[in-house]
């Protein structure tokens, strides 16, 4: 890890120690994945709530998810979120940067629902949690909440709802091809005979979760 390097950027912070401590730092992690601007936000603050600014960072966190659902999603969209993709490969998971941080049930949640911004329902939950989040902060300390709440039967949703995204960019990308048979030389269906079995794949262990 390359927080592990001494005499480095990484080895030193300007104001505190809520970063240099991390045994995986929040920058390391979406630098390695190289994640997009607005999602780096939401993990830095989700990550250091507890150990800097507290309901504040959790607030900055929640205005960035709502700010993401507005560009992606909402009537004025300009921008796109990065689908959902069964052949994306994590340099850092998001489970191992949770894990290896010791972060709560909540926060990693909140940060597997963020990583992989797989459709608005998905950052709608992200948001859902937080403000059990702040409820309970503010109302009964910093202990986890009941996630319950807001998983369940809905992660049973999102997977689904996952594995149709998949689906849909596979089959466009197909059409795509159809529609330009200069494509289809032995070179590339080599690559989409491999793409479609790792999506199928996907699909197949998500079908029997």
């Amino acid at each position: 890890m390359m927080t592990e390097q001494v005499n480095s950027a990484w080895s030193t912070q300007v104001g505190g120690r809520h970063y240099k401590d991390a045994k995986i730092q929040p920058a390391e992690f979406w630098l390695a994945n190289q994640l997009p601007g607005a999602e780096s936000e939401v993990i830095k603050y989700v990550y250091r709530w507890r150990g800097k600014n507290g309901v504040q960072d959790l607030k900055k966190s929640r205005h960035f998810i709502q700010m993401m659902i507005d560009a992606y999603f909402g009537e004025a969209a300009f921008a796109s979120p990065r689908v959902a993709s069964a052949e994306f490969e994590w340099v850092i998971t998001p489970e191992k940067f949770c894990t290896e941080n010791k972060l709560d049930d909540a926060a990693s949640y909140v940060i597997g629902l963020i990583c992989r911004c797989e459709n608005q329902h998905a950052l709608q939950t992200a948001i859902k949690t937080i403000n059990l989040m702040i409820d309970h902060a503010m109302g009964e300390g910093v202990s986890d909440v009941d996630l319950t709440k807001v998983s369940g039967s809905r992660d049973a949703t999102l997977r689904a709802q996952q594995a149709i995204y998949i689906a849909i960019n596979r089959l466009e990308d197909f059409d795509q091809v159809l529609r330009d048979p200069a494509m289809l030389d032995d070179s590339y269906r080599e690559y989409e005979r491999e793409r479609l079995g790792k999506t199928m794949r996907f699909l197949r262990s998500e079908a029997q979760a």
